[in-house]
């Protein structure tokens, strides 16, 4: 056992990342790799995978820039948030806080 700083340790490998243009792509990756984790973002996820807290992935597939995906779509009858809409995209829509406010005070 060795008592390396962790400054001075070698870094683990870090999976393919994978940067698909369009969701089709993305489903593609992802069914034909078993072992690849759809990301968007991934921060905790790379934390766990540099401590070696997390085994097993064979690539990211990041979705972040995939388009339609962070979108907020207001209708009539329906507000409708897309998978990347993140917390910050909600409070900032003034359709959402109209809306549906409990949500973008959540």
């Amino acid at each position: 056992m060795t008592h390396l700083h962790p400054v001075q340790r070698r870094p683990r490998p870090v999976p393919r990342h994978l940067l698909p243009a369009d969701l089709d792509a993305a489903l593609e990756l992802l069914a034909a790799d078993p072992d690849a984790v759809p990301i968007a973002g991934g921060t905790d996820l790379w934390l766990e995978l540099e401590r070696g807290a997390r085994t097993g992935v064979s690539a990211l597939v990041d979705l972040s820039a995939i388009p339609g995906l962070a979108g907020i779509s207001v209708t009539e009858n329906e507000i409708r948030l897309g998978p990347l809409v993140t917390h910050n995209d909600v409070v900032a829509s003034p359709e959402v806080v109209a809306g549906a406010l409990p949500l973008a005070q959540a």
